[in-house]
């Protein structure tokens, strides 16, 4: 199983041209709005540990 953790970043949305804050895989750099248990991406198990 992957394991990661997400990483907080701010993206700048082109179309408003207005800051919204999101989440990023660790390990595949998959983005989305909110943190989950896995990844939406990859399926990393997002608990922080190193892969296995």
């Amino acid at each position: 199983m992957r394991h990661g953790h997400w990483i907080r970043k701010k993206m700048l949305n082109c179309i408003t041209g207005t800051w919204k804050s999101v989440c990023m895989c660790s390990g595949c750099r998959h983005t989305q709005l909110t943190e989950s248990a896995f990844c939406g991406g990859c399926g990393a198990k997002m608990d922080g540990d190193a892969d296995e």
